[in-house]
């Protein structure tokens, strides 16, 4: 056998995971991969596993760049090869029952609506965040209120319940600039602040459902960068802003506003959908994380099926997933959960990123809340100069 290939278990240790996330690497297209002539089990190529163990460059496929960049110990989540977990428990078994109240109490140990009282928004300030487009209200909001003296701890403790103390805002301006619901549920508030009518008794189950789905996933783009602010000793409400401007990125909280436009077309025209080439890089399928399918959006897409509404719209996300490959990569995603919902719902495509960005603010703020109790400043990276020859000035 020649030295330039290895075992997946060798692979395994070289990137620091375990084999199950080999074999999500090899399906995602990050590797490739040979049957070993032995007959036991693939081979990777050495040198690959190594580029990919060191960051920065390219799989086989030339798809998609994970840089392990530092390892950080966490307990508000971490995935498996195919769950995902909240301090613990496997978020499709817990959330049975639960709503998004209790993920929030999970999370951040207190319930929304028991932190300190926020600073009143005047009526021209909600009306000009009505103005705002709604995948980004809720960053305007937040920043509104740190104005006003909202978010400024930097204790633990407070700052968590300054953070869970905001969710009730961040609802409400979902119905700017109108009037916002009243509804007892969190969930009903949600859905009657996008759509102006009541709430269903399966859409409010539905949307707790999805919310408590979206809590966290690990050091995300957006986690990271709410924990280098906290990093900093920025104040929570910074932490937070810093946040929401990782998750405004096209390829995090506003791929579900893509999925959305190319579902509502496979509903209003069946058959319409076609895979991207490559296929395997298909907005609202796969997940690198997953091998076998994201749990996430298994448990979503189970709760919006009991939504009269939702059943044309799984059937359009049926067809399309039909026509891609027939491992996990071709699986629905979370986004792809999440455009469930909106097109259902009728609401914008923009109201996904909203939705995501309202959940994930949880996320942020656990991870902001974790990070305010490490060492300072531990979030600087080490430069590798691209610079050719001296600075000129």
């Amino acid at each position: 056998m020649p030295t330039d290939w290895i075992t997946t278990a060798e692979a395994a240790q070289r990137l620091g995971v375990k084999p199950e996330t080999v074999y999500a690497y090899v399906s995602r297209g990050l590797l490739g991969s040979r049957r070993d002539p032995a007959g036991r089990g693939s081979l990777l190529e050495r040198a690959q596993v190594d580029r990919l163990a060191a960051g920065g460059r390219r799989g086989a496929a030339g798809e998609r760049r994970v840089h392990r960049f530092r390892s950080v110990a966490s307990a508000v989540s971490h995935s498996g090869p195919d769950t995902l977990y909240y301090r613990g428990h496997d978020v499709a078994v817990w959330s049975n029952g639960r709503d998004f109240a209790d993920g929030v109490e999970l999370l951040l140990g207190v319930r929304p609506g028991q932190g300190p009282p926020l600073p009143a928004l005047t009526r021209g300030e909600w009306k000009a965040l009505g103005r705002v487009p709604l995948a980004r209200r809720l960053r305007g909001a937040l920043v509104r209120l740190a104005e006003r003296g909202w978010g400024s701890a930097v204790e633990p403790a407070e700052a968590a319940a300054q953070a869970a103390g905001v969710l009730d805002a961040l609802v409400d301006v979902l119905a700017a600039p109108g009037d916002p619901s009243r509804s007892r549920s969190r969930s009903a508030r949600v859905v009657e602040n996008l759509t102006a009518r009541p709430a269903t008794d399966p859409e409010v189950s539905a949307m707790d459902e999805l919310l408590l789905q979206l809590l966290d996933h690990g050091l995300t783009a957006s986690t990271t960068a709410a924990r280098a602010a906290a990093s900093a000793r920025a104040e929570v409400a910074d932490c937070l802003i810093a946040g929401h401007g990782a998750l405004a990125g096209h390829a995090h909280a506003l791929v579900s506003a893509r999925v959305h436009a190319l579902l509502q077309h496979e509903v209003d025209a069946p058959g319409s959908w076609s895979p991207p080439v490559p296929p395997r890089r298909a907005d609202g399928f796969g997940h690198f994380l997953y091998a076998y399918g994201d749990p996430r959006c298994a448990a979503a897409l189970e709760a919006w099926a009991a939504v009269p509404a939702a059943v044309p719209v799984l059937a359009a996300l049926s067809r399309a997933r039909a026509r891609l490959p027939a491992d996990g990569a071709g699986e629905p995603n979370v986004d792809a959960a999440l455009a469930v919902a909106t097109v259902s719902l009728g609401v914008p495509a923009a109201a996904g990123p909203a939705l995501f960005g309202l959940a994930r603010t949880v996320g942020l703020a656990a991870h902001a809340v974790e990070e305010l109790d490490e060492e300072l400043l531990r979030w600087r990276g080490r430069a590798a100069t691209r610079a050719s020859g001296p600075a000129t000035w």
